[in-house]
Parts: structure tokens; C-alpha cells; sequence
């Protein structure tokens, strides 16, 4: 939720489109940026993954941090991701690598999809990314919680 205002900041004379599936969450959202929603550099949506509500080609960057996990159809959201994306834009993905989920009790194959190095790039090229475009890597969040950041070009 406080993205949103920080990428605002970083982007003064741009928009942020921010997104989420869960109309509580964008409701924390309004409320933790409040003057930027006001002024129109963040819009906030409730909307699903698999069908974006942004025209084709409008969008110069894409990131999702945290929410891979509940992509029923990584393909089909991540072809709309595609789809939104000008030519030469950029999609940034976060996830908490597989290792790490795996010894967390609320994150398991019922209620979280996971990810590991391949099986992330996996999912960028089956959304229509190609191969030589998608970097994926590890990194280490805190201790004892690696994760994993992925970068495409459209």
C-alpha cells in the first residue's frame, strides 16, 4: 500500500496505476496515500490479474511485488502484463523464493503458488516474454529469507 506513494515520489510528473484484487487492500491504499490520489498521481483499482483494465501498450513499467502467489494463471496475467506494457517496457516481479515459503505454516501449495529461479523465468516466457529478455535472481531479503527478482522487457 505505501508503494504506491513511493514510486508517486519517484515519478513526479508520471502516473502510478496501482492494483489489486482485494477491495480491502485498495482501501488501505486510498487511505496510506490520500493526497496523491487526490492530486492524481496515484489512481487505485480493484480489478483481477487476468484481465487488466489499462489499455493496450499504456503503461511504461510494471511491478508486482508479493502477489506471483496468487496468480491462479501465471500465463494469462502475465500475457496481460505483456499486453499493457509499451515496446521496450519493463515488468519487475518479486517473490519469496520456494526454499523459504516451504518452512513458513501460512504459505503452502494450497493457498500460495511457488516459485524458485527456473519455474519463475518459466512463468515470464510462457506469459509471451522471450527467453533472451527475462533475468531472474536471488537475492537475500533478511536473514534466513531469500527471495527472487525478476526484470522482462516487452
Amino acid at each position: 500500500k505505501d508503494r504506491a506513494l513511493l514510486k508517486a515520489r519517484r515519478a513526479p510528473r508520471g502516473t502510478v496505476y496501482a492494483l489489486d484484487q482485494s477491495r480491502e487492500m485498495v482501501a488501505q491504499a486510498r487511505a496510506a496515500n490520500r493526497a496523491q490520489v487526490r492530486s492524481g498521481m496515484v489512481r487505485l483499482s480493484q480489478a483481477r490479474f487476468e484481465r487488466l483494465p489499462f489499455a493496450t501498450g499504456s503503461m511504461d513499467k510494471v511491478l508486482a511485488v508479493n502477489v506471483a502467489y496468487f496468480w491462479h494463471d501465471s500465463r494469462t496475467v502475465l500475457n496481460e502484463v505483456r499486453r499493457v506494457l509499451r515496446p521496450g517496457g519493463i515488468v519487475a516481479l518479486y517473490v519469496t523464493d520456494s526454499r523459504t515459503m516451504r518452512r513458513w505454516k501460512f504459505a503452502d501449495a494450497e493457498t500460495h503458488r511457488l516459485f524458485d529461479l527456473a519455474s519463475l523465468g518459466e512463468a515470464l516466457h510462457a506469459g509471451g516474454f522471450r527467453p533472451e529478455d527475462i533475468f531472474v535472481s536471488q537475492v537475500r531479503v533478511a536473514r534466513n529469507v531469500d527471495g527472487l527478482v525478476a526484470t522482462a522487457v516487452a
